[in-house]
């Protein structure tokens, strides 16, 4: 796996339980803590994550938000409104 595309992966696991910590994203994606913790770094430099001690959380409203993470978000409520 790619570094973006591992980014990518943990925006996804992070969004799925709102809440989750550097071990569960290392046991998920096979790496190490210490590599999630330098994504996290990174994502949370960037502003789509806000990391605390031990754990990590999506910061509020993501403007760049990945389109696969976009298209799960609501899901039910965008098909009542298209029908």
């Amino acid at each position: 796996m790619i570094k973006d595309e591992r980014k990518n992966e943990l925006l996804k696991l992070i969004e799925e339980t709102g809440y989750v910590t550097v071990n569960r994203l290392a046991e998920q994606l096979y790496t190490s803590p210490s590599t999630i913790r330098r994504y996290l770094a990174e994502l949370e430099q960037m502003g789509y994550v806000k990391r605390s001690y031990g754990g990590v959380e999506l910061c509020g409203e993501v403007i760049n938000t990945p389109v696969k993470l976009r298209f799960k978000k609501n899901h039910k409520e965008k098909d009542l409104i298209a029908q």
